[in-house]
């Protein structure tokens, strides 16, 4: 407040800053110094491991291990349990993002701290170059620049709830609605269109809902553009213009084609796609949760967010303004404000479930599952609109004969103050907020639990690259790719959002086994014999005797105890159906010194099958490779037999003998079966993509080859101003 009150006084630093913004080198310098400032919280000791936030930072070690495995796109993973989808069904441009960046940085930690900071002067930049584009005011768009960067919004959800996986989102808020201003009334090749549908397909390999909900916004935004437009443009200008920016919408929407028809028609297959649920939100948020400091950030739930009651008050005042005075360029914005605030606040009310169940596709607006992630568009809205506010508060000054601002204090005191005042004081409140404690984890925790890291660089230094870990003390649904990031060992991690549904309740049952076993202190055969069967190598456990498993590695929070006796294939001479105890089948009838079973259970079989020529097989495993897109064994075998692989049975893997395929089924655990014959031979397990997966890709490739040939050769941008742009139209 006391450099407020030093600037009204005198006005040096509105002098420095006018000069600042005459030249776009030293405004992007400012602006880049103002984020640093913002967000000065990434620069403090620790990472960023709390909540999701684990997820995204092992992402970025996993694509910079499949990456420097020759894997270029990653879409498989074996280091999560028996195998499985890769960021299929999920969101892969975060990662691909930081972990390209972790090539060259080699720590996820910093690399994700990088990739924020990044983000966050991108962010101001957008900001600016839109609120200048809607308002042709430098001073407006410097005000919503410096609240976008020290919103505390962001730094709720990236720090606190670890959602770095949305952190894009306000980088391409703003400069979508600047590529779309750019290119209205332009050329049908202009680049700014090529941009715009660059931007919309990058948003659904970003994240396919919010892309979605990004994308409605800028229909609304667009179409009330047009539709308000009416001093400038006939009709038949405006339909052509609709024409035009349908083409390249669609042409977006085709760039992002691969996360949206393979995850509706391949959901099935994972436990947790995303899906298209018609359900009514589950919790609702309310305005006091959200304008309220103690009301949003100190809830338990976390739904929600904290907003500044000011920002409020300035955006609201900036539609005010806009509407009464009929500027109309800014409608598609308030537009895009009240649609979005109705979407955060509306569904703790009856009527917005009336409405939208009862309007084409409008069950829609649930796919987002909480109505609180609505708030970082309303955001956006409310932020942009504060620059408009205050360029509609300048404009209206100006255009006054009569009413001056005798009441500011002296001269000094220019509308210009007034646009830098109200900004230091919002930003400032905004940083202390995020300053007010370190929330960041220490070097030696992973995940959310203390000094783990000693016992996994344990496990690397120790332990073999093949055989899987399983934590009871952490399990790790809620740590990623933890494990395989610092012991290099694969692990389990359920519930898993892509794991295949059939063999998903594996690893839940083994935890379950475990956890029943360590409180009996000693360990059921049934127990050692699926720990034999999903090749575990390694159990994370509590500290406590286990009769017959004694610690290898042992600290005040954890043990680590080996499983001596574990394959990764288990064969014999017999298929059969069974009923029930699944489980206790295999189990019972299992001799882990030689590999062998019964019988491998199978569903599909109107009786029971045998090998004639298989006697008493036996079974050497030679060699054994585990990468992250691929399996190989190397195995002897006495007799032809059947096998059962520790690895998960997919629709779209092949499975190869000697470099052949071989025919593969899934057997009554969804792991996978096959014949093998005698002799030396190896066996390997590929993915590969389904042909819908294949088709949108090569159509998104396409449709990103057509964009980049537009920014190449048409260099000049061919976007025809609008003359009256500059005016206020009624």
């Amino acid at each position: 407040m006391g450099l407020v009150l030093v600037e009204w006084d005198s006005g040096l630093l509105t002098r420095v800053i006018s000069v600042t913004l005459r030249n776009k080198i030293r405004l992007i310098l400012f602006l880049g110094t103002l984020v640093i400032v913002g967000r000065s919280y990434l620069f403090l000791p620790g990472h960023l491991a709390l909540g999701d936030a684990a997820l995204d930072v092992t992402n970025s070690w996993a694509v910079r291990r499949w990456i420097e495995s020759g894997y270029w796109l990653p879409y498989w993973t074996n280091y999560a349990g028996m195998g499985m989808p890769y960021m299929q069904f999920r969101f892969p441009f975060y990662a691909y993002l930081s972990g390209l960046l972790d090539l060259l940085i080699r720590n996820p930690f910093l690399s994700n701290k990088a990739l924020l900071f990044g983000c966050h002067i991108a962010m101001v930049l957008a900001m600016y170059a839109y609120v200048r584009k809607l308002t042709h005011s430098s001073w407006a768009a410097l005000f919503s620049g410096l609240i976008w960067s020290s919103a505390f919004y962001h730094y709720h959800h990236y720090v606190h709830l670890g959602r770095l996986i949305v952190a894009l989102f306000p980088v391409f808020l703003p400069l979508q609605l600047y590529m779309l201003e750019k290119a209205m009334y332009g050329s049908l090749l202009s680049r700014s269109r090529a941009v715009l549908a660059l931007l919309l397909g990058i948003q659904f390999w970003t994240h396919t809902i919010f892309a979605g909900v990004s994308l409605g916004l800028l229909i609304v935004y667009l179409l009330v553009r047009l539709v308000t437009d009416v001093s400038s443009r006939g009709s038949g200008a405006r339909m052509k213009e609709t024409m035009l920016m349908a083409i390249w919408i669609l042409l977006g929407v085709s760039i992002g084609a691969n996360r949206l028809l393979p995850v509706l028609m391949e959901s099935d297959l994972v436990s947790l796609a995303p899906r298209l649920e018609w359900q009514k939100f589950p919790i609702t948020i309310s305005w006091e949760q959200v304008f309220t400091f103690e009301g949003s950030f100190l809830t338990p739930d976390w739904w929600g967010g904290y907003v500044s009651p000011m920002i409020l008050v300035i955006g609201l005042v900036g539609a005010i303004l806009a509407i009464v005075r009929g500027n109309r360029r800014v409608f598609g914005l308030i537009a895009w404000w009240v649609l979005a605030a109705y979407l955060a606040f509306g569904p703790r009310y009856r009527p917005f479930d009336v409405i939208f169940q009862n309007i084409p596709l409008g069950n829609l607006v649930y796919v987002i599952k909480v109505s609180g992630w609505y708030l970082v568009f309303f955001e956006f809205a409310l932020t942009a609109l504060g620059g408009v506010a205050l360029r509609e508060m300048i404009a209206r000054y100006h255009s006054s004969a009569r009413t001056r601002w005798h009441w500011l204090p002296n001269r000094h005191a220019t509308e210009k103050q007034l646009v830098l005042a109200l900004g230091l004081v919002l930003s400032t409140q905004a940083i202390r907020l995020s300053m007010q404690a370190n929330s960041q984890y220490p070097l030696s925790w992973t995940g959310w639990m203390p000094n783990r890291r000693e016992m996994l660089t344990w496990l690397r230094n120790n332990g073999d690259s093949t055989s899987r870990v399983i934590d009871t003390v952490q399990p790790t649904h809620g740590v990623g790719y933890e494990i395989p990031m610092f012991s290099g060992q694969p692990s389990f991690w359920s519930p898993h959002p892509e794991e295949p549904i059939p063999s998903a309740h594996l690893p839940r049952t083994l935890l379950s086994w475990l956890s029943r076993d360590f409180q009996n202190e000693t360990l059921a055969p049934s127990t050692s014999d699926l720990l034999y069967l999903l090749d575990v190598g390694y159990v994370i456990s509590g500290t406590g005797e286990v009769e017959g498993y004694p610690a290898a590695y042992e600290t005040d929070e954890y043990m680590v105890r080996t499983v001596d006796n574990h394959s990764p294939l288990v064969i014999s001479c017999n298929l059969d159906t069974v009923g029930g105890n699944v489980l206790g089948t295999l189990s019972g009838g299992l001799d882990q010194s030689r590999r062998l079973v019964s019988t491998v259970p199978v569903l599909d079989m109107a009786s029971g099958n045998s090998l004639p020529s298989c006697m008493s097989p036996s079974i050497e495993l030679l060699e054994y490779e585990v990468e992250p897109q691929y399996v190989r064994m190397a195995y002897v075998l006495t007799t032809t037999a059947y096998a059962q692989l520790s690895y998960s049975w997919y629709p779209y893997i092949k499975v190869l003998v000697d470099g052949e395929p071989a025919d593969f089924f899934p057997t009554a655990l969804d792991l996978i079966g096959l014949e093998l014959p005698a002799g030396a031979h190896q066996i390997e397990i590929i993915p590969y993509l389904s042909p819908v997966r294949v088709y949108t890709l090569v159509i998104g490739a396409v449709g990103v080859l057509f964009a980049i040939a537009v920014l190449i050769w048409n260099r000049g941008d061919m976007t025809i101003s609008n003359p009256s742009t500059r005016q206020s139209t009624r």
